[in-house]
């Protein structure tokens, strides 16, 4: 038996009686995408955490989207907010909230107008990346002692905690060398606008849509070290996009016929 059950959607398309939301816009709409993409890259590279067990964390980022006065009709606010999300799935849930919905790091790049195949890996991926530093489990371990139910158990996790956070390299430093460097990729992303809880509106004269994105491991390899490219990859099909065609271990999978 399933442990919950989602929200049902329908899917829907812009209603044809929205107005033109150029005259709307308060914000040029490619300096917002780009916007978008560089909080994406940064969010993901410092809050997310990857695990060799290939675990695929979400990490969410609120855009903000000006708008010329509060209190602008619901029709115009949509148009801004379809303007935005042009080109990606939408459904509607019973609760009234908006969603759009995409998988693949392709989708997400085309979504935002980013060039990606005249880009080299480091101008597109995420890195670097947190992968086995420890966090994690210092995490898990503060939300155990959170709901401990005995002083014994709470002392147990404790421990347990200090040994940890002493494993964990906190250095903000960006790691060295390929083997420390770390990259991750977008695999799905999923925005939502709650219109009826749109508490900026009023306050900043800006409406918020809440973008949330999948990441998966992509490779390692310090990209200073690499003339901006990956050392090694995870996925074969990633070959072409992340490794330096010069590179020995490219002319490595070409001599293998996997390319």
């Amino acid at each position: 038996m399933p442990l919950f059950f989602a929200t049902p959607k329908r899917n829907i398309s812009p209603p044809p009686e929205l107005p033109d939301a150029d005259p709307l816009l308060k914000f040029d709409m490619s300096e917002k995408k780009q916007e978008i993409f560089e909080d994406v890259r940064d969010r993901v590279s410092k809050k997310a955490q990857f695990t060799r067990t290939g675990r695929m964390p979400w990490t969410q980022v609120t855009i903000s989207l000006p708008i010329q006065s509060p209190t602008s009709t619901e029709e115009e606010d949509l148009a801004v907010i379809w303007s935005l999300m042009k080109g990606i799935d939408c459904s509607e849930k019973e609760n009234g909230d908006i969603c759009w919905s995409s998988y693949g790091s392709e989708s997400f790049w085309e979504w935002l107008g980013v060039d990606h195949k005249n880009l080299k890996p480091v101008h597109k991926f995420i890195h670097p990346v947190n992968y086995e530093t420890g966090a994690r489990k210092v995490t898990t371990l503060k939300n155990k002692i959170k709901r401990a139910t005995s002083v014994a158990e709470v002392v147990m996790l404790e421990q347990e905690l200090e040994q940890a956070m002493g494993n964990v390299n906190e250095s903000d430093e960006i790691p060295s060398g390929n083997e420390n460097y770390h990259w991750a990729t977008i695999g799905e992303f999923f925005v939502t606008y709650k219109k009826d809880k749109q508490t900026k509106k009023a306050k900043k004269n800006e409406l918020q849509v809440t973008l949330k994105v999948r990441c998966s491991y992509l490779g390692n390899g310090d990209p200073r070290l690499n003339n901006g490219y990956l050392c090694s990859i995870k996925r074969l099909n990633d070959v072409d996009d992340c490794l330096d065609p010069d590179s020995d271990v490219y002319r490595a999978y070409r001599g293998l016929g996997l390319l």
